[in-house]
């Protein structure tokens, strides 16, 4: 998906937005919270066995530095909260760097789109979907587990961004940190310690120098 097809996303979005209540990250948080409540509850009571097990990604064996997950929250809000937020700008330095890999999975995915028909419409939903999933790595991951640390476990990804305190608990770092070296942070702390000279330089050492942001941002 290029540049401009996601800038005019988010100026579609920008206009249904500003036709809607008012669209914040404790709304999100909370109508997240309920998405996985209702998800979990359902699929504890769901007895119907599917015809064929999805293939699950096997775990990473080594951490990739140049890799994040953004957990739905922060993908809902990066994409109807407006440019000047730390969503957005986190989400830009992504988008902006080629070389970072931005990892998925179908239930992350799905939980935000479900948020953002929630929010707007369901067709502004859909087209975000197609949009994030040409964007995203997909990788796949047993249902019942927590969407964003599962995805970051199969994919190695060494960094989360959320607006969940629990997964930026201390107790849930270290539980982590003992599977695979990762980080959660919110996107604002994220963007504050992220150095895209110093990772490039770090990781693609025989290719030169840092050669600044290779894609042309988002916003128009």
């Amino acid at each position: 998906m290029n540049t401009d097809s996601w800038s005019a996303l988010l100026s579609q979005a920008g206009d249904v937005v500003s036709n809607c209540d008012d669209i914040d990250r404790r709304r999100i948080k909370q109508l997240l919270d309920d998405t996985r409540t209702d998800r979990l509850a359902d699929a504890q009571s769901d007895t119907h066995q599917p015809e064929s097990e999805p293939k699950i990604t096997e775990p990473a064996t080594e951490p990739v530095p140049t890799s994040v997950v953004v957990d739905a929250d922060v993908l809902v809000a990066d994409f109807l909260c407006g440019s000047d937020t730390d969503a957005r700008q986190a989400l830009e330095s992504l988008w902006t760097h080629s070389w970072m890999t931005l990892f998925g999975s179908d239930p992350l995915l799905t939980d935000a789109e479900a948020l953002i028909a929630a929010l707007t419409t369901d067709q502004l939903a859909r087209e975000w979907r197609v949009h994030m999933t040409e964007w995203c790595s997909i990788v796949t991951h047993p249902p019942g587990d927590h969407p964003a640390l599962a995805t970051a476990y199969r994919g190695g990804a060494m960094h989360i961004l959320s607006f969940n305190d629990q997964l930026q608990s201390t107790q849930v770092g270290a539980s982590l940190r003992g599977q695979l070296p990762v980080s959660v942070r919110e996107p604002a702390a994220y963007t504050a310690v992220f150095s895209p000279e110093q990772l490039y330089d770090a990781t693609f050492d025989d290719e030169g120098t840092y050669p600044g942001p290779d894609r042309a941002s988002r916003i128009e």
